[in-house]
């Protein structure tokens, strides 16, 4: 008996699959192995699995998109693109968009409006301190300085303040780069304000050996600078005689660079 030319069951008026495809469906495949007919089934699973698998190749995407509500509403959540002037600011007319720094000056390097610690006996005590970063002042950096001192008790003797630097918070190996400042008793004033302006010139600092005023000064200090490490600024306060006691009560510190 010879075999026909087509396999697989004829059905006439076969009732067509209503609803979605379920993972329990069958396909019926038949192939021919061996001149013989083989038949197999691909589950609906598989096909859900196969189509849900990525890796397809899109075409355009044609019809309406406020349609297809749910990737409409993933699109319209997105950052639209980033344009410099027009939906983000400029800053001195340096753009935001793209990698990097964008620098200007002065930069804040730091400020106190606190009270610092008061000055023990005549001793010269810490008042304020700031610490600069390794790695944060350049060959070509200028330090602007403002600070205040304060007599808090008595009015007799004088109270003085100085600027200190050194690579910890404490006056052990501390360097002055600042002249001394006087606040002299016996008067009506009771706070003086201290401006310094320090240079920071290939390895060294240089400032003008003056105190509150920097209109005069005794020439040109230098201070041998390792900008790898930490350095602190140290505002300091000593009382002449016993019973007068002062505090530094705000320091700002800009740098340009």
């Amino acid at each position: 008996m010879s075999l026909p030319n087509w396999w697989g069951d004829w059905r006439e008026n076969l009732t067509p699959h209503t609803g979605d495809l379920q993972p329990t469906d069958l396909i019926e495949c038949t192939q021919i192995v061996a001149g013989q007919p083989v038949n197999t089934a691909i589950t609906g699973q598989q096909i859900i699995n196969a189509a849900s698998g990525g890796g397809a190749t899109w075409g355009n995407i044609t019809g309406t998109l406020s349609s297809q509500s749910d990737l409409n509403t993933a699109l319209n959540g997105k950052q639209a693109t980033l344009v410099s002037g027009t939906n983000i600011k400029t800053v001195n007319g340096n753009s935001l968009v793209g990698s990097g720094d964008v620098s200007f000056n002065p930069k804040y390097l730091g400020h106190s409006a606190s009270t610092g610690s008061l000055s023990v006996s005549t001793a010269v005590t810490i008042s304020k301190a700031l610490r600069i970063p390794a790695n944060t002042l350049t060959t070509d950096t200028l330090l602007e300085i403002q600070w205040r001192m304060i007599r808090v008790t008595g009015n007799t003797g004088q109270v003085h303040t100085r600027l200190y630097i050194n690579t910890s918070n404490s006056m052990t190996g501390a360097t002055l780069i600042s002249g001394i400042t006087t606040l002299n008793g016996g008067g009506v004033q009771q706070a003086i304000k201290c401006e310094k302006t320090i240079t920071c010139r290939n390895n060294g600092f240089s400032w003008m050996n003056s105190g509150a005023s920097e209109f005069t000064g005794v020439g040109l200090n230098a201070y041998n600078l390792n900008r790898t490490v930490d350095q602190y600024l140290l505002f300091t306060v000593q009382s002449a005689t016993n019973g007068e006691t002062c505090v530094v009560d705000f320091f700002r510190v800009l740098q340009y660079a």
